[in-house]
């Protein structure tokens, strides 16, 4: 099962001095050896190619279920498609296009607005530019 999260991680990425931290939170399980991905439309969620979707980290997890997260800059009015997957991890696994689990559903859609970003809640985050 697929379901958003509205919990701040400290896990980050960040791609320019110039991008908005857009938190990426989801609650899913998955089997040994399989992690939860974000990919989507832009390069900073790899342009849809399975082989640069950006892993998440996972955190309180129960059984196999896990809250996966994820804080990745993109650049301040983007607009992006994107969705989450699965893939499995394994060295050789990685750069097997193949090795996909998409969610299902259609994609899910956001826009970083321009500007200093605000807090709100839905399928995405946007955290103010202040490092901790």
């Amino acid at each position: 099962m697929w379901r958003l999260l509205t919990v701040l991680f400290p896990v980050t990425v960040l791609a320019g001095p110039a991008d908005v931290p857009v938190l990426f939170t989801n609650t899913t399980s998955t089997s040994f050896g399989q992690s939860v991905f974000v990919l989507g439309s832009i390069p900073q969620l790899g342009n849809w190619e399975p082989t640069r979707a950006i892993k998440m980290v996972p955190g309180s997890c129960v059984s196999s279920t896990c809250d996966w997260s994820v804080t990745i800059g993109i650049p301040e009015g983007t607009s992006y498609e994107y969705k989450f997957v699965k893939r499995d991890d394994c060295a050789l696994c990685y750069s097997n296009a193949a090795n996909i689990i998409y969610e299902p559903g259609a994609n899910r859609s956001n826009n970083v607005p321009a500007g200093l970003p605000a807090p709100f809640t839905g399928k995405t985050f946007f955290l103010d530019r202040k490092s901790t």
